[in-house]
């Protein structure tokens, strides 16, 4: 299985700025008193661009099957069999200053291959253990080979949170004979501002997402 990192820096967050930096200077007169208002937005000084970091990331695959405690973009398992539980933990981090909104995407490469096997319209959220009651699975992802999962609450500053934390391999229906030699789990992770973009993450990427 691999996994892939992705950050992500949202047009949303420029398109607000932009309206700040429109507003120029504000100044109210009273009788000979200015009074300037600055607003100044929160940067990286090194690129001048507003801090707004999301990490995706999963700990590292023992020999023993379990998960160590070294941040790694990937895993790669093997000797895969029907039944097998598989330890997998994606996880987000909120690197930057905002709170965010934010949403994983789990695409099945190989879903062809399972649904041919499984199904039509096979619904391979069943093989994900562990899933955490913080994230909420889009219904109507389900039957394809993208599942997409919204973040019930904003991710604030400097926190984690894990979606699931195994894949469990069907045991029933697939056998060492029509098993699948090979496929791979590609977990993107996307993050938007939480101000002033919706009262949950799936209306603010359907309002602000571009």
């Amino acid at each position: 299985m691999k996994m892939t990192k992705k950050k992500v820096f949202v047009t949303a967050l420029a398109i607000s700025l932009v309206a700040i930096i429109s507003m120029g200077t504000l100044a109210w007169f009273q009788a000979s008193d200015t009074v300037e208002n600055i607003f100044k937005v929160s940067t990286d000084d090194a690129t001048q661009k507003p801090d707004f970091k999301l990490d995706l990331f999963e700990h590292d695959l023992l020999p023993d099957g379990t998960l160590g405690t070294n941040e790694v973009e990937k895993n790669t398992y093997t000797k895969i069999a029907p039944g097998d539980a598989l330890a997998k933990d994606p996880t987000v981090r909120n690197g930057g200053q905002y709170d965010q909104w934010v949403r994983i995407s789990v695409t099945l490469k190989d879903y062809a291959a399972w649904e041919a096997i499984l199904g039509n319209g096979y619904d391979f959220s069943a093989v994900l253990t562990g899933v955490s009651t913080d994230w909420s699975l889009d219904r109507s992802t389900v039957g394809t080979d993208t599942l997409v999962f919204y973040k019930d609450s904003p991710l604030t500053v400097g926190s984690t949170s894990t979606l699931f934390t195994g894949v469990e391999i069907p045991g029933k229906e697939f056998t060492v004979d029509n098993m699948p030699t090979e496929f791979t789990l590609t977990i993107v992770a996307d993050a938007i501002q939480s101000d002033n973009t919706g009262s949950s993450a799936q209306a603010a990427f359907a309002s602000h997402w571009n």
